[in-house]
């Protein structure tokens, strides 16, 4: 990091990317794939040569020069700082229904939902668009990429027409939380003309989800788990 320049962290792929500085003081740019090369080892976040080996294999080992424990403070610290966690949500009027006949569309569209999770790395971009009988209407994710709220990464899913917003939830990234929790967030959303966000279920409840991006995070069981629909303030 002392030697390091333009370092950029490209969120739609999760790769780390910018120059660094030779012993002779010539620069050579260098791009690294995360999402490939760090893993969970006990614990620990560490960058491994090799993925597809076992940590303690000579291929990641090699007398302790293959590996690096990311979870240290520095690096963490670093981290922080070019993630874009500073992401400022647009503040959105909800608009109300003009009618039951809308009303009853926005439903149908909501309905049209399939997804029981939503992956990282998806960036700005219509999710159900313009249905033969509903024209107009689609489900966008709003934000270019995923935002830090309360320590987990959201994305922003809005039901829109148009310009106008008629529901808005806040999704945690790579949460198997289910189609039915996604519609039923979208409508309370409708209803009550708020921004809601689909939190973790309190800490006092024995069941708590998987850390987030944790393989087992994707699971179907997680959707059974007490999530928390919370007004945005």
């Amino acid at each position: 990091m002392a030697t390091a320049r333009n370092v950029t962290l490209d969120t739609s792929t999760t790769k780390l990317s910018g120059s660094l500085e030779r012993v002779h003081s010539s620069w050579q740019n260098f791009e690294l794939n995360l999402d490939y090369n760090v893993q969970n080892v006990e614990g620990k976040l560490m960058w491994l040569l090799n993925p597809h080996v076992p940590y303690y294999a000579d291929e990641n080992e090699r007398g302790g020069s293959g590996s690096y424990d990311a979870s240290d403070a520095q690096v963490v610290e670093y981290a922080a700082s070019i993630l874009p966690h500073g992401l400022v949500l647009r503040v959105q009027q909800i608009t109300p229904p003009a009618n039951q006949k809308e009303k009853n569309e926005i439903a149908s569209i909501i309905a049209k939902w399939d997804l029981d999770l939503m992956d990282r790395g998806w960036g700005q971009s219509t999710l159900v668009e313009f249905p033969k009988e509903l024209p107009g209407w689609r489900i966008d994710n709003q934000e270019n990429g995923s935002f830090l709220v309360d320590g987990l990464q959201y994305y922003s899913i809005a039901v829109q027409k148009g310009r106008n917003v008629y529901s808005r939830v806040l999704v945690p990234v790579g949460y198997n939380l289910g189609k039915s929790r996604f519609r039923h967030a979208m409508l309370l959303s409708r209803d009550n003309g708020k921004v809601y966000r689909i939190a973790p279920p309190k800490a006092t409840d024995p069941r708590q989800p998987p850390p987030q991006f944790d393989p087992s995070s994707s699971q179907s069981w997680v959707a059974s788990l007490n999530w928390e629909y919370k007004q945005l303030q």
